[in-house]
């Protein structure tokens, strides 16, 4: 038995042998023997010694290559550092390498996605792009070099020889990342599906020092056919990391450029395949890794000296928006290490050094129209982003969605400044200020009765979901005492609604309504919404016999909106003068709107009405004239129109510049107001 196992091992190492083969080699600077450089086929290692290097390579090897080490540089002259010979054929290799200044200082420009497609692409990207890379390469100093991070080409590898040619314009070296769209879609199998990348671009896994530090490339994306990949780290990429770590100064910082992110954050904070076995290898480190793929820009955290900068494409949104999908400006990101420090930078297309963030006013963004948001695409949780309402300090802000980078801070109706202030972890300040003035409210009258069955929870869903401010219902009392969200038909057929219970009521309660918005609003990540509440209480016949007295519908009415805490985001308004003059007796703390309609257009006739001044007047829109608003300013009121539903007469509301717009109709409101 031990004859056969001691055979079987033989053949073993037989085997082995047929399966590799040696080969040498010099890595030299003109007449200089350069000395310790690394030298692997993509699974094996040695080092040179006064130049030379002998080692074993695979049969199957593609190529034979270094790690160019610090100071030196490959020639790249087309358009990638050639630092790789096809191994196939070739037993003996030659490296040449030109020497650079001496600089520990050095930057690294990574952009991502250049997806190139087609000529069309190519001439966006030679165009300002390329302006701009060009530009900020001139004013960086020390050793520069650049990363593309894969999708350099759109499934179309003719593209890749044309980027090479564009991409010499910066004057740097630039080394090339495989991504999923890199590969070759009817190819079977990770090696074939990425052989048209290896033949015009080099191996999809090597290194190069920098300075101190060393960058690694790794191709993440494991390909089968047809646009089917994993994106992970094969086993025989870890094998390879784990050979080239145990060669690297343990003084190193390392960069790992690849094209997916360890982490998607926008899918339940998944991991790749094997991420925690490559960042076991490279502990110990202070690592960066650089990614893109995702057309977004953010950063994580996975250690104490492990972060990823997830880079915003340079193509923005597939080159036909100039904004990502998350709404960061199309652009790169911008690396410098000097004395010792490492900072970084975004860099937009177009845009200054310090363009670092964008302002989105009251109702300009989807999700949080009652918040003026501020976009820090480069944000990092060691930045500070604060607020200020009307010059008081508010507080700090944390992004609006966990590790996104988007703040919103929500003001008071009555504000009439806000002010955000970023900081940057480096220092730098931006101060952002934004006029109330500037700000129509946008109301969904009844949730926007032309949609959705009016005065309904799925009203108000619709309302939320179209980006809307404020909602405005309407309530009554029922003949056992419950307030309901009801409109006019009811009262038109068969009676008013007190004199039903609710139990006899297709209705939803009021209460359930206010936590429906209150809880959807919470669980889907939106701004708090604002209410216009109206009371339906009358002064006619039947009160106190068919609906109750409007001292009584107040009180079941005022019971219910206190118990919902909502502060100043609630509006009450009424027709009903008596019961606008008991909410300011009795509930002092009621902002109120005056309802008026169409039949008394007169200013002075209809106010003398009131004992009392309310905070809002929310009148038919045709009576709506530049003189009313001249008056309703005179008065300190805010002007409220309603129901303004038709294209033409939304924008006259809006010509006059009232403060809000009630309409059957949010839709159509949001198409002037809005910029999505």
């Amino acid at each position: 038995m031990r004859k056969i196992f001691a055979f079987i091992l033989a053949l073993a190492a037989v085997s082995s042998v047929a399966d590799a083969r040696k080969v040498t080699g010099t890595v030299m600077c003109g007449e200089e023997k350069l000395s310790g450089v690394i030298v692997t086929d993509g699974r094996n290692f040695t080092q040179t010694k006064s130049g030379k290097f002998k080692f074993e390579i695979e049969d199957n090897a593609e190529f034979v290559y270094i790690v160019t080490p610090s100071g030196y540089v490959a020639d790249w002259s087309t358009g990638i550092p050639a630092f790789y010979q096809t191994a196939q054929g070739n037993d003996r290799f030659h490296f040449e390498l030109t020497r650079t200044e001496p600089s520990e200082e050095y930057s690294i420009v990574a952009i991502a996605d250049p997806q190139l497609r087609n000529d069309k692409h190519l001439a966006q990207f030679a165009a300002e792009p390329m302006a701009d890379i060009c530009e900020t390469v001139k004013g960086l100093g020390g050793f520069k070099v650049g990363l593309a991070l894969g999708d350099i080409c759109w499934d179309s590898f003719d593209m890749l020889d044309k980027y090479k040619a564009e991409i010499l314009r910066t004057g740097i070296p630039f080394y090339p990342v495989a991504g999923n769209h890199d590969h070759d879609a009817d190819a079977k199998g990770d090696v074939q599906a990425s052989a048209a990348y290896r033949k015009a671009m080099g191996p999809e896994n090597y290194a190069f020092f920098i300075g101190k530090d060393v960058v690694i490339v790794l191709d993440n994306i494991i390909y089968d056919t047809q646009k089917k990949y994993q994106e992970g780290y094969a086993s025989h990429v870890l094998s390879w990391v784990k050979g080239l770590e145990s060669l690297l100064p343990e003084a190193a910082d390392l960069y790992i450029a690849q094209h997916s992110p360890i982490l998607h954050w926008d899918q339940g904070r998944r991991k790749i395949i094997n991420s925690h076995d490559l960042i076991g290898l490279v502990h110990g480190h202070e690592v960066h890794f650089i990614s893109g793929h995702t057309h977004m820009n953010n950063f994580f955290e996975y250690d104490r000296d492990i972060v990823e900068h997830n880079v915003a494409a340079i193509c923005g949104s597939w080159w036909d928006s100039e904004h990502c999908t998350d709404g960061t400006p199309r652009g790169y990101k911008v690396f410098t290490k000097k004395d010792d420090r490492l900072t970084w930078y975004y860099k937009s297309v177009g845009q200054p050094k310090d363009h670092q963030a964008e302002m989105y006013g009251m109702g300009q963004t989807l999700m949080h129209p009652n918040s003026v948001v501020v976009n820090v695409w480069d944000w990092d949780p060691q930045w500070k982003v604060e607020w200020y309402q009307d010059g008081v300090h508010m507080g700090g802000l944390e992004p609006v969605t966990a590790n996104c980078h988007y703040f919103a801070a929500t003001p008071s109706q009555y504000a009439k400044q806000v002010m955000i202030s970023v900081q940057s972890r480096f220092g730098q300040t931006w101060v952002y200020t934004y006029d109330m003035k500037d700000y129509v409210d946008v109301q969904a009258h009844r949730g926007g009765a032309g949609l959705k069955p009016e005065n309904s929870i799925e009203a108000m869903k619709n309302a939320l979901d179209l980006g809307v401010n404020t909602l405005e219902f309407d309530l009554h009392v029922s003949k056992d005492g419950q307030v309901v969200v009801s409109h006019d038909p009811y009262l038109k057929s068969g009676g008013y609604i007190y004199a039903k219970p609710y139990s006899e009521l297709d209705l939803p309660l009021a209460s359930d309504l206010i936590d429906f918005v209150e809880n959807y609003t919470k669980e889907n990540g939106l701004s708090p919404v604002r209410y216009n509440v109206e009371i339906k209480s009358r002064n006619a016949d039947g009160e106190s016999i068919n609906w109750p007295t409007y001292d009584s519908f107040v009180r079941s009415c005022a019971l219910l909106l206190h118990s919902k805490q909502l502060g100043d985001r609630l509006v009450v308004q009424s027709f009903d003068v008596r019961a606008l003059e008991y909410m300011k007796e009795r509930y002092p703390e009621f902002i109120l709107s005056y309802l008026v309609g169409s039949e008394e257009p007169d200013f002075d006739k209809f106010m003398e009405k009131l004992d009392i001044a309310p905070e809002w007047l929310s009148p038919h829109y045709s009576i709506v004239t530049e003189e009313l608003v001249k008056k309703c300013r005179e008065k300190g009121m805010k002007i409220v129109p309603w129901t303004v539903d038709e294209p033409e007469d939304i924008k006259k509301m809006l010509d006059l510049k009232v403060d809000a717009i009630i309409s059957n109709y949010p839709d159509r409101v949001l198409e002037q107001t809005r910029i999505f």
